[in-house]
């Protein structure tokens, strides 16, 4: 029922026009905001998503595949945590938000997880949400936030009961609130989050080919939620 009520409420979407996407959920406008993120150059990725790289990357030390698997052991209790970005009326980015961690809850996520700030005179056009990763510079966290907005659409499409697009069909951390659901909720055939699952016609698509020490770690890492 609720993956009918979603397909609908994208179908009314997609051919009248109407505004019935959740803000959290609007497939257009998490598309276009990794685009925007993805033609970001370096400084101007640090610039709006330096202190998001400091929450969940810069601390971690990759050196060693036994200091590695100390540093998988020390974060299994770590915090996801989230950003909110907002784009103008070009599409580039305009401001983001201040870095929050995601408390899980007895559901899997946060009630207010879903909620855009009450601060805000508008409601985000994408939130990223990502568990600690072990990459050493803020360049190659830039592709892992870009993959992220492609998993968050990956989601959308699952969560209508639907195949995404060839190009979304990639495994890894999506929307926190999906992966806790491919884990518990039983009308999910796979956890899309796996980085190792078996799902025909899926890949990593990390972006990461020409770094794979630093491919095996980023794995290492996101598969903290494999069961």
């Amino acid at each position: 029922m609720l993956q009918a009520r979603r397909y609908a409420q994208w179908h009314v979407y997609e051919e009248r026009g109407y505004d019935t996407l959740r803000w959290d959920e609007n497939l257009p406008r998490i598309k276009a905001v990794g685009e925007a993120i993805e033609g970001l150059s370096p400084d101007e990725f640090e610039e709006y998503f330096g202190a998001f790289y400091e929450a969940v990357a810069e601390s971690l030390d990759t050196d060693g595949s036994n200091r590695l698997a100390g540093l998988i052991s020390s974060v299994q209790g770590a915090n996801a945590h989230y950003i909110d970005v907002w784009l103008d009326e070009t599409d580039s980015i305009e401001k983001t938000g201040e870095v929050q961690p995601i408390i899980p809850s007895n559901e899997g996520y946060e009630d207010d997880l879903e909620s855009p700030p009450e601060d805000a005179e508008r409601v985000p056009d994408a939130r990223i949400d990502l568990q600690p990763v072990p990459l050493p510079s803020i360049e190659l966290f830039q592709q892992l936030v870009v993959h992220q907005t492609r998993c968050q659409v990956r989601d959308f499409w699952i969560s209508m009961g639907e195949e995404p697009p060839e190009e979304y069909r990639v495994l890894g951390f999506g929307k926190y609130k999906f992966a806790a659901r491919y884990q518990m909720d039983g009308r999910y055939e796979y956890d899309y989050t796996q980085l190792h699952a078996d799902i025909p016609g899926y890949t990593v698509g990390l972006g990461l080919e020409d770094h794979p020490e630093i491919e095996t770690g980023v794995k290492e890492f996101l598969s903290l939620f494999d069961t």
